[in-house]
């Protein structure tokens, strides 16, 4: 068992550029529409659950964007602090 935490900053990034292309398909795959407008009860209950969908996919896309963005933070983050401990342990020699 190794003391280290390997992160491979290009593998990340490719795959939080995949996330970012599923989270504006997953956008672009959903809109309100309206069924019919003769007024039947089955119609209109499906134009309400349409729209909570639409309106969930709405939090859930945020969310993840949010989350996206925060990965790819915390990966400079670590790169910087990787690269300051290194010149730390350089300056200890």
């Amino acid at each position: 068992m190794t003391n280290e935490i390997h992160v491979s900053e290009a593998e990340v990034k490719e795959a939080l550029s995949g996330l970012k292309n599923s989270i504006q398909a997953l956008e672009d795959g959903f809109s309100p529409k309206t069924l019919s407008e003769n007024g039947l009860e089955m119609a209109e209950k499906f134009n309400e659950i349409n729209t909570s969908i639409v309106s969930f996919l709405e939090v859930y896309h945020t969310l993840l964007i949010n989350s996206e963005e925060m990965t790819r933070n915390s990966v400079d983050v670590i790169k910087e602090t990787d690269a300051n401990i290194a010149s730390e342990i350089e300056l200890l020699k």
